[in-house]
C-alpha cells in the first residue's frame, strides 16, 4: 500500500508538470526510446508530426468508443476494456488524472497515452466551439564547415536550412502553412504545404482544401509517409491505426496529396473521398518516358533543379467504412494517372501511366483480442496482411502477423508493415511477445521474411530474419534500466572467384542503458552499445558509448550536454545514435569509423507562450582527411552544425 501511495504521488506531480509543459517536450521525455527503434532516418521530425497531430486532436475519454481509442499509439484492446469498464463504473471521468487510480492500468502506459486524451466539459463553455489558438515555429540550421557543393559553386543557394510553420484553429476551422529550404537551395519556399480544414458534427463531418495524407486499412494502398513498425513495443505497433485523411504539414516533399478531401458520416457509415493534382520530381528520357521518381527533395544543383516538378500526377480515391462498437469494415478505390508513362525495366516494376487499386480492410476488436487485416488488388496482383493480437492475461500479450505482397504489386503511396519500404515482393511471418513482471517489462519479436523475386532493394531473391529482445525495469524510484539485443540476418550478393553467389550477412547489436534522476533539477542518461558484423568472410566489431546530463531550472530553462565515443570498422558496422534535438525534431545518426561527438542543447521559455531552442553539435574523426562524399564532402575531419528555433503558442 505504501509503495502504491508513493507511486500515486510521483505520477500526480509528473502530470502536473506535464500539464504546464510544451506537448513536444513530453515526447522528448517518454517517446524517444519508442521512436528510436522505429526509424533509421537521420531526421525524425515526421514521426513527431504524427504524434503532434494526435496531441492536437485528443480523444474524449468519456465518449470515445473502442475503435477511437485504438488511434492512440501503444494502447492495447485489454487496456481499452479496463478504461471503458471504469468509465461506466464512475459514470464518467472528471479529468484525465483520474486514470492514475484505475486498477490494472499500468503507470507507464498512463504516461504514454495521457497526452492524447481529454475530458470535454461543455457545461463551462458559454460559446461551445468558439475559441482560437495559434502555433508558430521558425527554425534555422547551418553547417559551420563548407561542403564540396559550395566550395565548387555547384549549389545554387546558400548554406542555410530554414523551416517555417504556422498552425491555427478557430472554432470549427483549422489551418496551416509550411515553407522549407534545404541547404544549397536558392528559394526559401522551395517546398511548401498548407491546408484549410472544416470540422462539423453533422453529415458533412470534415472538409479539407490543400495538402493532406490519406490512411486506409493496414497501409497496403494508401498511408502517410511515416508510420510505426517494428520496434521496442513488440505487440502494439504491428497493427496500423488508420485516420482517413489528415492535414499534411511536413518536410517530406513527395508522398502527399494536394487538392480537396471530405468525409460524410451517417449513423454507422462514413464516406470519405479526395481529388489531388500536383507536380512531383522525377527523371525522364528523350522520349518523355519516366525513368524514376526522385524522392530526395533536394533542388540544389542544375541537375536536381531540372528534375523538379517535371511530372504531373492526378489522383482520386473514395472509401466507405461501416463501423460498430466492436468492428469496422472498409472498402477503398484509388486511381492515379501520370502525364508520362514509366519505361519498361522488368515485369515487376511500374509500367504505363495509369494505375488503379481496390482494397478491403477489417478490424475486429473484442475484450482481449484484435484481428485486423487488408487485402488489395492493383489489376495485376494481390497483396494482403492479417494480424492477430490477444492478451493471455494482464501480464502476457502476443501478436502474430502474416504478410504476402506480390512482386507485381507496385504502389507509390503504400506503407505496409514489413522489412522493406515499398509493400512489394515480400512474404513474412511476425511474432511479438510482451511480458510484464514485477522486475520489469520484456518485449521480444521474431520476424522471418523473404523476397521471392528481384526488386529495387535487391537484384536477386533474398531471405532473412530479425530477432529483438528488449528489457526495461525501474530498478529504483529514480533509475530506469534498458537492455536491448538485436540480431539481423539476410542474404547478400557475393562472389566466389569471378562467379556471383549468395552469401549471408549477420549483424548483432547489444545495448545497455540507464536513465536516472540525480536531483530535482539534474538527470542523466548513460549507454554502451557493441556491434558485431559478419559477411562474406569479413568480420567487424564496434562500439558506441555516451554520457548525457540534463539540467532543468523550473519551467523556464533546461540544458543538455551529451558526449559520444564510437569506433567501428566501416559503414557496414554502423551504430545509430538517437539524440534529442530542437523541439519537434530528433536526430538519428549512423555513427561509423572512429571519432568523438558532442552536442549542447538549450531550451528557454522566455514567456508562457514563447520558447527558444538552440543546439550546437560537433563530430570529430581524427583518422580522416575528409568527411562524407560527393557534393556533401567536407574537406577536413570536423563536422559541426548550429541550429536555432523559436516557438510561439497563443
Amino acid at each position: 500500500m505504501k509503495k502504491r501511495f508513493i507511486l500515486y504521488l510521483f505520477l500526480t506531480q509528473t502530470f502536473i508538470f506535464y500539464a504546464q509543459s510544451d506537448t513536444l517536450q513530453i515526447i522528448n521525455e517518454n517517446y524517444s526510446h519508442l521512436i528510436e527503434d522505429l526509424t533509421e532516418d537521420e531526421d525524425s521530425e515526421n514521426y513527431y508530426a504524427l504524434i503532434e497531430e494526435l496531441m492536437n486532436n485528443p480523444i474524449d475519454l468519456n465518449n470515445a468508443d473502442r475503435l477511437e481509442f485504438m488511434k492512440i499509439p501503444f494502447i492495447a484492446p485489454d487496456d481499452i476494456e479496463i478504461i471503458i469498464r471504469e468509465r461506466k463504473k464512475r459514470n464518467g471521468f472528471n479529468n484525465t488524472n483520474e486514470l492514475i487510480s484505475v486498477k490494472n492500468l499500468h503507470p507507464d502506459l498512463i504516461l504514454l497515452i495521457k497526452p492524447f486524451l481529454t475530458v470535454n466539459d461543455y457545461s463551462n463553455q458559454k460559446n461551445k466551439g468558439e475559441f482560437f489558438k495559434l502555433q508558430y515555429r521558425t527554425r534555422l540550421l547551418t553547417d559551420l564547415q563548407r561542403r564540396r557543393g559550395f566550395t565548387n559553386n555547384l549549389f545554387e543557394g546558400d548554406r542555410l536550412k530554414s523551416y517555417n510553420r504556422i498552425k491555427g484553429q478557430s472554432g470549427k476551422f483549422q489551418f496551416g502553412l509550411l515553407t522549407e529550404k534545404d541547404a544549397g537551395e536558392k528559394s526559401y519556399i522551395d517546398h511548401y504545404a498548407g491546408f484549410l480544414k472544416y470540422n462539423h458534427s453533422g453529415i458533412l463531418n470534415e472538409l479539407l482544401i490543400g495538402d493532406f495524407s490519406f490512411e486506409f486499412g493496414q497501409g497496403l494502398v494508401l498511408w502517410a509517409p511515416y508510420s510505426f513498425s517494428k520496434g521496442a513495443d513488440a505487440v502494439n505497433t504491428s497493427i496500423k491505426r488508420e485516420r482517413n485523411f489528415s492535414p499534411y504539414l511536413s518536410s517530406e516533399e513527395n508522398k502527399f496529396f494536394r487538392g480537396t478531401a471530405f468525409s460524410l458520416k451517417y449513423n454507422s457509415f462514413t464516406l470519405a473521398g479526395f481529388y489531388s493534382i500536383k507536380n512531383i520530381d522525377g527523371r525522364i528520357n528523350d522520349k518523355n518516358e519516366i525513368l524514376s521518381l526522385t524522392s530526395t527533395g533536394y533542388h540544389r544543383t542544375e541537375t536536381e533543379l531540372s528534375n523538379k516538378n517535371i511530372l504531373s500526377e492526378r489522383s482520386v480515391g473514395v472509401s466507405v467504412h461501416y463501423k460498430e462498437e466492436y468492428f469496422s469494415l472498409g472498402l477503398l478505390l484509388f486511381k492515379e494517372n501520370f502525364n508520362n508513362p514509366f519505361i519498361y525495366v522488368n515485369d515487376n516494376d511500374f509500367l504505363g501511366s495509369k494505375f488503379s487499386f481496390s482494397s478491403l480492410s477489417f478490424n475486429f476488436l473484442f475484450s482481449n483480442i484484435q484481428f485486423a487485416g487488408e487485402i488489395s488488388y492493383n489489376n495485376h496482383a494481390f497483396a494482403f496482411i492479417n494480424t492477430l493480437f490477444f492478451s493471455l492475461s494482464k501480464e502476457i500479450r502476443l501478436s502474430t502477423s502474416y504478410r504476402n505482397y506480390s512482386p507485381k504489386y507496385y504502389n507509390f503511396y503504400s506503407n505496409g508493415f514489413g522489412e522493406f519500404g515499398n509493400t512489394q515482393n515480400e512474404t513474412g511471418f511476425y511474432m511479438g511477445f510482451n511480458f510484464k513482471m514485477n522486475i520489469g517489462t520484456v518485449n521480444i519479436y521474431y520476424d522471418i521474411y523473404k523476397s521471392p523475386s528481384q526488386n529495387y532493394y535487391s537484384y536477386f531473391p533474398i531471405k532473412g530474419n530479425d530477432l529483438m529482445f528488449n528489457f526495461e525495469s525501474n530498478i529504483s524510484t529514480n533509475t530506469q534500466l534498458r537492455v536491448k539485443f538485436k540480431n539481423e540476418k539476410k542474404d547478400i550478393l557475393t562472389k566466389i572467384g569471378k562467379i556471383d553467389a549468395i552469401g549471408e550477412e549477420v549483424k548483432t547489436n547489444f545495448r545497455i542503458g540507464l536513465k536516472y534522476k540525480l536531483s530535482n533539477n539534474l538527470s542523466g542518461k548513460s549507454r554502451v552499445e557493441i556491434v558485431k558484423y559478419n559477411a562474406d568472410k569479413i568480420t567487424e566489431d564496434g562500439y558506441l558509448a555516451f554520457q548525457e546530463l540534463r539540467y532543468k531550472l523550473g519551467r523556464q530553462f533546461s540544458f543538455s550536454v551529451r558526449a559520444i565515443l564510437f569506433q567501428t570498422e566501416s559503414y557496414n558496422s554502423k551504430i545509430y545514435e538517437f539524440e534529442n534535438d530542437l523541439i519537434g525534431s530528433m536526430t538519428n545518426l549512423p555513427m561509423f569509423g572512429e571519432g568523438f561527438r558532442f552536442y549542447l542543447l538549450f531550451y528557454y521559455k522566455l514567456f508562457n507562450s514563447l520558447t527558444l531552442s538552440l543546439k550546437y553539435s560537433d563530430t570529430y574523426k581524427p583518422l580522416l582527411r575528409s568527411i562524407s562524399s560527393g557534393n556533401s564532402e567536407i574537406n577536413g575531419n570536423v563536422d559541426n552544425r548550429l541550429s536555432f528555433q523559436v516557438d510561439y503558442n497563443y
